[in-house]
């Protein structure tokens, strides 16, 4: 079984830089077409929080999930540097609300937009699972700076 997205769970990033297929195969579904995502983190390396709509919440075969937002503070994996960790919460800040743990982040592989600049899928587990976030939902993103902060230095 695949994910909403068609893309096998341990398929959904790219490594590097994002590279989506431009034909349909069995071997390459076809590509997504959405927004791509706005990355804060060029803006302000150190911010640790901010605001962003869902555009995508998608479980996965292995028990994860995948959630495309229309912005993030979540740096994305990349030559070599992992992706960022943290929690993706309603923007409400209802208390049992969706709380959903980001283990990682990526470029989608699977993924056009209109100004080709990429999409970044958050992938993790929700707290409680018969509570995922949905489309259109505000959201609050709180980073685990600390990690990044060592990611970072360990990189450079």
């Amino acid at each position: 079984t695949q994910s909403t997205w068609g893309l096998q769970a341990e398929a959904v990033f790219e490594t590097s830089t994002m590279a989506a297929p431009t034909a349909a195969s069995p071997e390459t579904p076809a590509p997504i077409v959405t927004p791509s995502t706005r990355l804060l983190y060029f803006a302000d390396t150190k911010k640790q929080e901010a605001t962003a709509t869902v555009i995508e919440c998608c479980p996965e075969e292995n028990g994860e999930w995948t959630v495309i937002l229309d912005q993030t503070i979540f740096h994305a994996r990349g030559g070599g540097q992992p992706g960022d960790e943290g929690t993706i919460v309603l923007a409400s800040g209802e208390d049992d609300g969706p709380a959903f743990e980001v283990k990682s982040s990526g470029w989608m592989k699977n993924a056009q937009t209109a100004d080709g600049a990429g999409v970044v899928g958050h992938t993790g587990k929700f707290r409680d699972p018969t509570k995922p976030l949905k489309k259109g939902d505000s959201v609050r993103l709180q980073l685990d700076f600390e990690k990044r902060w060592l990611h970072a230095r360990l990189h450079s």
